[in-house]
């Protein structure tokens, strides 16, 4: 719930930026978008034997993971 609050606010305070700018807005990626560029990125680090390489694996496997288990928990949300 944190999370959503804090994307609430934080879309608000892009609003008010946005409405004394010209430039254009930047969409914020969908779910898929980032969960190809993990997947992306997954491939690249598959055959590095690097620490960095292993870490950023072990980050993107919990990333793909949280944005899994909030899917869920937002489609328990749906059918309340």
């Amino acid at each position: 719930m944190e999370a959503k609050e804090a994307q609430e606010e934080s879309m608000r305070s892009n609003e008010t930026l946005d409405a004394n700018s010209d430039d254009p807005v930047e969409l914020v990626p969908t779910r898929i978008e980032a969960l190809q560029a993990v997947l992306l990125l997954q491939k690249y680090t598959r055959d590095l034997d690097d620490p960095i390489a292993h870490k950023l694996e072990t980050m993107l496997g919990s990333f793909e993971r949280m944005t899994h288990s909030q899917d869920v928990k937002h489609e328990g949300d749906e059918t309340d």
